[in-house]
């Protein structure tokens, strides 16, 4: 099977804004209702289980660039940039997972959409929905509704993309047969 350029233009395309509007949810739900916000939790998770020097290495080069470009001060532009970092590692791995889900599905005929998107969904909600229940510094609510949010959202964010993956791929089918 040939991958057609179109086909993950549109991957790439509804795979950023798939995932943006998960972000953006998921940044509400923390404000409104205390709920876990996925990008900070995992980062916080993440400089916990990296290695030390990577870590020390890491908040030194982002000091040296604050220093350097005059960003303003320290402490707080440095907490800007890591929110920033935490937020731009999620919407990348949603955007690969979701360009992924439009390169596979194709060989899995048209009606699969659903049932990929969501064990994509289960793939990244999983360890989002581990780290939250653990590791959570954002949520105000209990573990278990912090859980069941994280991976709810992540759940209905596969199925959208599974689904509007298979929509596209039926439209282009639909139009190469004519």
């Amino acid at each position: 099977m040939r991958v057609r350029r179109p086909r993950v233009l549109a991957g790439l395309l509804v795979a950023a804004m798939l995932t943006a509007a998960l972000t953006g949810i998921l940044f509400f739900a923390r404000r409104v209702a205390g709920l876990p916000f996925v990008p900070f939790d995992t980062f916080d998770w993440l400089t916990r289980v990296l290695p030390g020097r990577l870590i020390a290495f890491g908040i030194g080069t982002m000091v040296s660039v604050i220093r350097l470009l005059n960003l303003g001060p320290i402490s707080s532009t440095a907490k800007a940039a890591e929110q920033a970092m935490a937020i731009a590692i999620m919407f990348i791995a949603g955007v690969v997972a979701g360009l992924i889900v439009f390169l596979i599905l194709p060989g899995r005929g048209r009606t699969h959409g659903l049932t990929v998107g969501l064990a994509f969904g289960l793939v990244l909600g999983l360890p989002a929905m581990l780290i939250s229940l653990h590791a959570s510094e954002t949520a105000s609510v209990g573990p278990g509704a912090g859980a069941a949010w994280v991976l709810g959202a992540f759940l209905v964010w596969g199925a959208v993309l599974g689904r509007a993956a298979q929509r596209l791929i039926a439209i282009e089918q639909t139009t190469d047969a004519v």
